[in-house]
C-alpha cells in the first residue's frame, strides 16, 4: 500500500463517529458562563467561549445535544429552560461540531439553595401514634430535597418548593425521645436544616394504688400502682417529690415507702410521670399518710374507758404521775395527743362510762368514794362515799354503769382492813344506795351487767370462785344464784358484751341461762368486739382472735414489748385497742379486727363445752 493509499484510509476512519477530543481544528471549550446557575430559575442563558465554533456547532449538556445559538467561531450560546434548573445537580458541557468532533468537557453548577424548615405538622407525635406523615413546611425546597430523622434519610416526597411529606414507621414513634428532623438540599451548595422534634410519650392514668394509705409509723412497704400509659423511667411523685419506682409494664409499677418518709399526716398527691418528652403527668390521686398506728404515751394510768361519741378514750391516773396526777385525761386515740385533764379527787382507779357516754364513773381508792364526770362539760359533777360496812369504811373495787341508766351505777365495795375484803354489791342512783344489796361475800368483788336486768360477779378473792347473778330490781340487787366451778382462777376477770360473760381463763358463759357456753382454750385479758362477733384475748404480747360463731382461734398478732397490765384492755373505734403498759398507755391498730371472718362450718362445733364439761351439769 502506497503511502498515499495510507493516507487517505486514515482520513477516512477519522471521518467517522465523535472524536474522543478536540483534534487539530475541532472544538476548545476556555469557559462556560455563568459557571453556575441556581436551581428553581425560570430561565437562564449560558455562554460557551473558546475556539472551533463553527455555524453548526452544537451545545450538549451530559450529552444531550441542546438548541444552539452561533454567535462566532469563538462563543456559543444555549437557553436554559425552567424544568432544567429545577434541581441542583452538576451538568457536563461540552461542544461538537458537524465533522463530529467533541470539545473538552467543562462543569456547570445548577446551585441547590440552603433549605428552610420553620414548621412540621403534626407538632409533635405520641408514642405509639398509628397516624405517622408528616408534613414539612418551610422554603429551598427541592425535588431531590431529603428529610432525614436523627440523621436517617427518608423516603421524602416533594409536593412543592415550600412543603415535604415522609411516611414515620412505627418502630420510629416506639418510645418518647427529641429526635433530629432536617431537610436536606444535595450539592452543589445546598445545605441542611434542622428542629428538634418531639415523639412525647402519653400522660399517665393511675386507675388504682394498694395500699392507698400508710401510717407514720409503718415500716418500709411495697405500694403498687396500676393504670395505663407507664413507660420505662416512670417515677411515683408525692406531693411533688419523685420516690424511686420499679417499673413492670405500661399497667403496673411500684414503690417502696416507710411512714416515716410521709412528708406529713393527711392526704398527700401522687402522681405518675413519665420521662420526657411527655405529654405531662398523670392527675393527681390522693394517698393518704395515716397518724401512727401505735402510740406509747407516758402516763401511770390505773383504767381505761372509749367514748365512742366524742372519740376518745378516757384513762384515771395515778396521784404518783408527774403530769396528770389524780386526773382524769382525755386522749385522741387517732393521734396519740392528751386533749384535756380533769382532776377527780385522790388516786382515781377503776373507770366505767354510761352506755349513752354522758357521765364516766371513777372510784377513788385514797378516798374511800366514788366520781362521777360530766362528759358533755368534762367536769366533775358528783362524788359520793359507799358508807361503813360490818368492819368499818368501805371502799369500791369496780364499778359498772347501768345499760340504759346512766345515773345508775353497780358498786362491789371491799373493807381493807379484813381478808376476805368483799363488802357486797348495791345499786347507787345519783350517789343514793337503793335499800337492797347483797351481804358481805356475797355478789363477786368483780362484777359485769350480762343483760340490762342481770348483774354477774366473780369472786376471786377465794378458793370459792363463785360466779353470782343479781337481778336489777327498783329496791336493789337481788341474789339470784351463786355457782361455782365456772371459772376457777385466782386474780381472774371477767368482762360481758353481746350476751356472754368472758372470763380470763378462757370460759364463755351464757348470761341468760347463767351456764358454760364454751372453753375457747386461750387465756388471757378478754375484750368482746362491740357487735359480739368475736373476742380479743390478750395474753404476754400475743392477742388472739376468736370466732365468737364457732369460739375457735382464727388469728393472732404480735403487739409490743409491753406486757398489759390486768384489767386495761379496751376496744376503740373501728380497728383500735388501748392498754395499760407499766409506766405508759399503749395504743395501736389492727387489720385483724376488720379481717373477714371464715365461713361458717357446716359440722358440729367441737369447740364447744359439752354439758357438765366444766363446772356444774345445767339442770
Amino acid at each position: 500500500m502506497t503511502k498515499a493509499t495510507r493516507a487517505l484510509l486514515v482520513a477516512l476512519l477519522l471521518g467517522c463517529g465523535d472524536s474522543t477530543g478536540p483534534g487539530e481544528g475541532g472544538p476548545t471549550l476556555s469557559a462556560v458562563t455563568p459557571s453556575a446557575v441556581p436551581s428553581g430559575s425560570s430561565a437562564w442563558t449560558i455562554v460557551l467561549t473558546g475556539r472551533g465554533f463553527v455555524a453548526d456547532s452544537r451545545i450538549r449538556l451530559d450529552g444531550v445535544e441542546h438548541a444552539t445559538i452561533f454567535t462566532s467561531a469563538q462563543e456559543l450560546r444555549a437557553l436554559l429552560v425552567t424544568a432544567e434548573l429545577a434541581d441542583g445537580r452538576t451538568i457536563d458541557v461540552t461542544v461538537v461540531n458537524p465533522d463530529n468532533t467533541v470539545s473538552n468537557a467543562l462543569p456547570l453548577l445548577i446551585t441547590n439553595p440552603l433549605p428552610v424548615l420553620s414548621s412540621v405538622t403534626p407538632a409533635s407525635l405520641l408514642v405509639g401514634d398509628s397516624t405517622r406523615v408528616l408534613v414539612v413546611r418551610g422554603g429551598a425546597f427541592r425535588h431531590n430535597s431529603v428529610v432525614r430523622w436523627n440523621n436517617v434519610d427518608q423516603t421524602t416526597r416533594f409536593v412543592a418548593d415550600t412543603e415535604l411529606e415522609v411516611d414515620l414507621a412505627g418502630l420510629d414513634v416506639a418510645w418518647g425521645m427529641s429526635v433530629s428532623l432536617s431537610v436536606y438540599n444535595p450539592g452543589p451548595a445546598g445545605g441542611i436544616a434542622t428542629v428538634a422534634y418531639l415523639v412525647q410519650n402519653r400522660r399517665p392514668v393511675v386507675s388504682g394504688i394498694t395500699p392507698d394509705e400508710l401510717p407514720k409509723d409503718a415500716a418500709a412497704t411495697t405500694v403498687e400502682v396500676t393504670g395505663e400509659n407507664f413507660v420505662p423511667g416512670v417515677q411515683v411523685r408525692l406531693n411533688g417529690s419523685a420516690i424511686s419506682t420499679t417499673y413492670y409494664n405500661a399497667h403496673r409499677l411500684t414503690f417502696v415507702v416507710a411512714g416515716a418518709n410521709l412528708p406529713t399526716v393527711g392526704a398527700l398527691t401522687l402522681s405518675v410521670a413519665n420521662p420526657d418528652p411527655a405529654v405531662a403527668p398523670s392527675s393527681d390521686t390522693t394517698f393518704w399518710a395515716r397518724p401512727s398506728r401505735t402510740h406509747l404515751i407516758d402516763l401511770l394510768a390505773r383504767d381505761l374507758a372509749w367514748d365512742p361519741v366524742r372519740q376518745r378514750l378516757y384513762a384515771s391516773v395515778s396521784s404518783t404521775d408527774a403530769r396528770y396526777p389524780n386526773a382524769i385525761v382525755a386522749i385522741d386515740p387517732v393521734t396519740g395527743d392528751i386533749l384535756d385533764h380533769v382532776n377527780v379527787g385522790f388516786e382515781p382507779h377503776q373507770v366505767a362510762i354510761s352506755d349513752d357516754a354522758s357521765f364516766l364513773y371513777v372510784t377513788l381508792d385514797g378516798e374511800a368514794s366514788v366520781a362521777r364526770v360530766d362528759l358533755s362539760s368534762f367536769t366533775r359533777d358528783l362524788v359520793f362515799t359507799l358508807g361503813e360496812g360490818v368492819f368499818g369504811t368501805m371502799y369500791a373495787q369496780d364499778i359498772e354503769v347501768l345499760p340504759g341508766h346512766p345515773h345508775t351505777v353497780a358498786v362491789s365495795r371491799v373493807n381493807l382492813e379484813v381478808s376476805p375484803a368483799h363488802e357486797g354489791v348495791a345499786l347507787y342512783d345519783d350517789g343514793v344506795q337503793r335499800p337492797l344489796a347483797t351481804p358481805r361475800r356475797v355478789g363477786g368483788n368483780l362484777i359485769e351487767f350480762g343483760t340490762p336486768t342481770i348483774l354477774f360477779g366473780y369472786n376471786n378473792e377465794d378458793t370459792g370462785w363463785d360466779i353470782f347473778r343479781m337481778d336489777v330490781t327498783d329496791s336493789g340487787l337481788v341474789l339470784r344464784d351463786d355457782r361455782q366451778g365456772l371459772v376457777e382462777q385466782f386474780y381472774a376477770d371477767i368482762r360481758a358484751g353481746s350476751g356472754y360473760v368472758y372470763s380470763t381463763e378462757g370460759n364463755v358463759i351464757d348470761a341468760a341461762s347463767g351456764w358454760l357456753a364454751a372453753n375457747i382454750g386461750v387465756e388471757g385479758l378478754g375484750v368482746p368486739e362491740f357487735d359480739g362477733s368475736r373476742i380479743y384475748y390478750f395474753r404476754h404480747v400475743i392477742m388472739y382472735v376468736v370466732d365468737a360463731r364457732t369460739w375457735t382461734v382464727v388469728g393472732s398478732q404480735p403487739m409490743t414489748q409491753f406486757p398489759p397490765s390486768y384489767y386495761s384492755v379496751t376496744r376503740w373505734g373501728n380497728n383500735g385497742f388501748a392498754f395499760i403498759g407499766p409506766t405508759q398507755v399503749v395504743i395501736f391498730r389492727s387489720d385483724l379486727i376488720t379481717a373477714p371472718l371464715p365461713p361458717f362450718p357446716s359440722r358440729p362445733l367441737t369447740s364447744l363445752a359439752p354439758a357438765g364439761t366444766f363446772g356444774p351439769t345445767p339442770p
